[in-house]
């Protein structure tokens, strides 16, 4: 009898988890043909309000509002398809955990984080004589437009990714690292259209993905990737001068260059093509399991007491 009531509990555990499976899957690509649909739609309503606007705004408020429409749109389309996924199929589980309560710790820590690795990295290639730089010229108006430029990335793509993907995979009886590798791929497969893309661009935004996944796993708290997503971006090409991604998007900050092989130097991609960044990636993932296992440690030890 005993035998056979673990048998009737591990078949619907095995139905349970194969139904979810189904639902995450179709959730996923609902999301994404969501996404892509309110993305054409938005783009060509502020395309429209912006051609408008031509004959009332100067020359470089048109090229401000030129480069930022389209990301402006891309964040629309992502708050709009989150929210019917959410109060359609993940009332009760999807939660975007954006409390203003824990913002300034979290915003810290990513921020922080982002910040150390690039302070070793550039340490390495300025030693290494792998970087050279060039001058150093301020344009204050510009850094905070790229700041908020490269805010509207990370709140789009970490809501998309961490919020929504991660979270409905979550929700499935999984391995938690499956469920984690599986966003890094699909995060990683986001940038496969982008300039320079190689093989090794491609293991560092899969292992970045990791990286911004991690906290998920224990928190569920969104600050803390959008804020190491914003000022990975942000130091990489406004202040170091690095292309992003594969991607020049504003004049830098430092303007840098680089000598060398594109294994150190990143090539027509950036530092994110550099095994600097992959090994600086491997040892920050290694180094956020542990500190959160630690307090995840600590959280559980402190109820139980």
């Amino acid at each position: 009898m005993k035998n056979r009531r673990c048998s009737l509990r591990k078949i619907n555990f095995g139905s349970k988890r194969f139904i979810k499976g189904l639902k995450a899957i179709w959730s996923i690509v609902a999301f994404f043909v969501l996404f892509f649909l309110f993305t054409s739609i938005f783009y060509s309503l502020l395309k429209l309000a912006f051609d408008v606007s031509l004959n009332y705004i100067t020359a470089y408020q048109s090229e401000i509002l030129e480069t930022f429409h389209p990301f402006l749109a891309t964040l629309l389309s992502v708050i709009v398809s989150t929210t019917i996924i959410k109060y359609t199929l993940y009332r009760s589980t999807l939660h975007i955990n954006l409390k203003m309560g824990s913002l300034v710790k979290s915003f810290l820590f990513g921020g922080g984080f982002a910040i150390l690795i690039y302070t070793i990295s550039s340490l390495i290639s300025l030693s290494a004589g792998w970087l050279d730089i060039i001058s150093v010229k301020a344009n204050y108006d510009l850094l905070v437009l790229s700041f908020v430029f490269f805010l509207f990335i990370s709140l789009s793509e970490e809501v998309m990714f961490r919020g929504v993907i991660q979270q409905i995979l979550m929700d499935v009886p999984m391995n938690k690292m499956v469920s984690l590798c599986i966003t890094a791929f699909l995060f990683m497969a986001l940038h496969l259209g982008n300039p320079g893309i190689s093989w090794l661009p491609l293991l560092n935004i899969f292992l970045a993905g990791v990286l911004l996944g991690v906290s998920m796993l224990y928190s569920r708290n969104l600050w803390f990737p959008i804020s190491f997503h914003l000022f990975w971006n942000w130091l990489q090409g406004p202040i170091l001068g690095y292309k992003v991604s594969g991607m020049t998007l504003f004049t830098p900050l430092i303007k840098t260059k680089q000598l060398g092989s594109s294994w150190v130097t990143g090539g027509s991609f950036g530092f994110e093509g550099t095994l600097i960044c992959t090994v600086l990636l491997v040892i920050a993932i290694v180094i956020l399991f542990l500190v959160f296992e630690k307090v995840s440690k600590s959280t559980t030890d402190l109820h139980q007491s």
